[in-house]
């Protein structure tokens, strides 16, 4: 995935078809896709609901999210509505749009269609505010594992390093991630340090 990568979708294996994002703008329109395999199944045989909801909401957190945005809009209403499901090998495109945006929300929709015939799955609307500090301040990092620069959670963190003006080193040699508690914060390599902005400030 390009944009602002997202662990979790790159685990499902969910796929960045077009995104007209640029630096220094919001897309207009960001499309994903994922090939429903046996992982994806529900105990009916056919795609499960979450997966699809998951498929649509990377497609709106890339919307709403482009890279160098600087802020983190965060989903806090959703509506799934789905109408027909997808079977064992099909692909499953999101569609996601802006509906409307305001300084502090934005409303986005997702439509969600069958690759081979077009037909149409459903939808999901997302109500999407900017993030506000977190609450509950960490004391202090707790503890740190090795990270590789392929794998998923790296990649995220180090998105989130260059939209600080803080990108890692290329190759990143003995890199590692920073955790509070279970949360991951930042990263380490060799001389390089850096922590997620928002942690910092508590």
């Amino acid at each position: 995935m390009t944009g602002t990568p997202m662990a979790a979708a790159e685990l499902l294996g969910i796929e960045l078809v077009t995104d007209t994002a640029d630096a220094t703008d919001a897309p207009d329109q960001v499309v994903c896709r994922l090939r429903i395999g046996e992982s994806h199944l529900n105990q009916g045989l056919i795609g499960h609901g979450g997966v699809l909801f998951t498929l649509a909401d990377t497609a709106v957190g890339l919307l709403a999210n482009p890279p160098d945005l600087g802020e983190t809009w965060v989903g806090t209403s959703f509506h799934v509505q789905l109408l027909r499901g997808a079977g064992l090998g099909d692909v499953v495109v999101a569609t996601a749009v802006r509906e409307s945006r305001s300084r502090r929300l934005q409303a986005c929709t997702a439509r969600l269609t069958r690759e081979r015939d077009g037909a149409f799955l459903g939808t999901v609307g997302v109500q999407l505010i900017v993030a506000p500090p977190d609450p509950y301040p960490a004391a202090s990092l707790t503890g740190e594992r090795p990270a590789t620069a392929d794998e998923p959670l790296y990649r995220a963190l180090a998105e989130a390093a260059r939209r600080d003006g803080h990108p890692p080193p290329e190759p990143a040699n003995d890199a590692r991630v920073l955790y509070d508690g279970d949360r991951p914060v930042g990263l380490v390599a060799g001389d390089y340090r850096w922590t997620y902005p928002r942690w910092r400030t508590f």
